[in-house]
Parts: structure tokens; C-alpha cells; sequence
């Protein structure tokens, strides 16, 4: 289910379900000469779809927010594409894959992409990229493979005391988001929402990832988020720096939750340059 930015009417019910979709958007997520592939690997006895172009290392892999798929980075993965080759997939229950029964915890998830990267072929070295909730399973997975990994992007990441955050602070937005849950989300996404913390306990958040990491953050707020949701989101913003050792954040002005949507092409300069970065580091 894709999230979109919608106009609501004035009356309360309306307002409260603006509010939880713009809530939900915290969690969420070729050239001629580019050699263009999709396929599907066997995760779990469960089909995942997934499209992969260019050539060379390191891979950018890519991971999505909730209620995303890999078709949300096309424009992106087309032009990171001409200078080395980049892998996006859907996960299950989005897309062309089908749903699973396994845990949809962070480290599940991560391992799992790191299954369907072995079955399509692709080798590390990695270069990580996820948006919202996928920052969450992208940064699962550099802590369990840090070996496979490069580097890490993270684009307006989910927090991983976001929800826990908002139930402590604010009755109304905890109100608001669990019907949002009930009523706006698929299966899948409910699940990865109940489960977005689970097994993150295994990691130290004060120690820093072992390698080097961009973290972009929104600048802007739409009107329907203005008020709790938006002074919770920038109090925790800062602790990223103590979460993935990054010495800088980058807040992209401009830019809403969708920073790759709303400044793409300060996205894609940001990955070109920092793959070129690592890239040269690990000679």
C-alpha cells in the first residue's frame, strides 16, 4: 500500500486519520545500457520478487519503509546503476511476493535479504540503503553481517524508540495511530509495525556501527503533523549520531518523510559520492 500526502476534510474523524497516515509515513519506505534483471529467490518456501541492473561493486542495496516496495527507488537505483550495481526487492507480502509466516522482526528481515542476495547472485561487498522502517532492518543487518557491509545510508530512518516514544508522550497520537493500524494497514504491514523493535534488545545503540554511515533526515512537516508528532520526531533525530557513530547528520531542506522523493537528486549524489568514499577506503 503506498502512502501518499492527502487533503482532508475539517471534521475530526477525518483529521485524526490524517494524522495516523501521516504517522505511518514515519515507519514507511534504465538506461539503455544498464543491464536490467528481475527474478524471484526462496526465502522460507516464500517467493521474493526482486530487480537488480549494472555492474561492479560495491552492490547498493536498497531497503524500503513500510508499505513500500522496490519500485519506490526506480528513478534512484536507474541512475546509481551506471556506476555499479544496485539490488532492490520486495519484501514479503508486498508486490509480486507473497506473504510469510515468519517473524517480520528486524533481524528476520535482514536475514532474509541476505538469503536473497546469495540466490540472485549477488556478492558482497554492500552498500546499505534504507528509508523509514527499512533503516531500522538495514542497520539489523549491519550489525549481524558487518562484515558483508561497506557502508550505510539511511533516509529519514524510523527511530527505534519512535513508537514507544509517542505511547509515553501523547494518549492521542497512540489513539489515533492504533486505529490507523487496525483499519489502514495490510496483514503484512501490521506485522512489521507490531514487531518493529523486536530483537533490536541484541544490539548496544551506544556503540557505533564498525563502518561508516550517512544519516538524512527531513526538514519539513506537513500541517496535519504539526504538534506532538513533529516535536517527537526532532527530539529523537539527534541520537542518531550516538546510534551509528556518524559524525554528521544530513537534514535535507526541502524534504519531507519521502526525502527521496522530495530532493531525489541530493539523494543520488549523496550515495554516488559516498559509495565512491568507501569504495576508495577499502582499497
Amino acid at each position: 500500500m503506498k502512502r501518499t500526502q492527502t487533503h482532508f476534510s475539517m471534521t475530526t474523524s477525518a483529521k485524526l486519520l490524517g494524522l495516523g497516515v501521516a504517522l505511518s509515513l514515519s515507519l514507511s519506505s534504465c538506461a539503455s545500457h544498464v543491464v536490467y534483471t528481475t527474478g524471484h529467490t526462496g526465502i522460507n518456501n516464500v517467493p521474493l520478487a526482486y530487480s537488480k541492473m549494472g555492474s561492479g561493486g560495491p552492490t547498493v542495496v536498497f531497503q524500503s519503509g513500510l508499505g513500500d516496495g522496490k519500485d519506490s527507488w526506480s528513478p534512484i537505483a536507474s541512475s546509481l546503476a551506471r556506476g555499479s550495481q544496485v539490488f532492490a526487492y520486495d519484501r514479503p507480502g508486498y508486490g509480486d511476493s507473497k506473504e510469510s509466516s515468519a517473524a517480520r522482526d528486524p533481524c528476520t528481515i535482514a536475514t532474509e535479504l541476505r538469503s536473497a542476495l546469495h540466490q540472485a547472485g549477488v556478492r558482497p561487498p554492500f552498500l546499505l540503503v534504507g528509508h523509514s522502517i527499512g533503516g531500522i532492518y538495514q542497520y539489523a543487518f549491519a550489525r549481524m553481517y558487518a562484515e558483508d557491509v561497506l557502508g550505510v545510508v539511511l533516509i529519514d530512518p524510523t527511530h527505534p524508540r519512535h513508537w514507544e516514544t509517542i505511547q509515553a508522550q501523547s494518549p492521542t497520537l497512540t489513539a489515533t495511530m492504533k486505529t490507523v493500524r487496525l483499519v489502514g494497514f495490510s496483514a503484512t504491514e501490521r506485522r512489521e509495525f507490531d514487531e518493529q523493535t523486536t530483537c533490536l534488545d541484541r544490539f548496544d545503540f551506544k556503540q557505533p556501527l564498525t563502518m561508516p554511515v550517512k544519516v538524512m533526515l527531513r526538514t519539513e512537516f506537513q500541517k496535519i503533523e504539526s504538534g506532538a508528532f513533529e516535536k517527537i520526531v526532532k527530539d529523537l533525530q539527534p541520537d542518531w549520531k550516538t546510534i551509528t557513530g556518524t559524525p554528521e547528520l544530513i537534514y535535507v531542506q526541502g524534504a519531507g518523510h519521502y526525502i527521496h522523493r522530495d530532493q531525489t537528486q541530493q539523494v543520488i549524489k549523496t550515495i554516488a559520492d559516498f559509495r565512491s568514499e568507501v569504495s576508495h577506503q577499502a582499497k
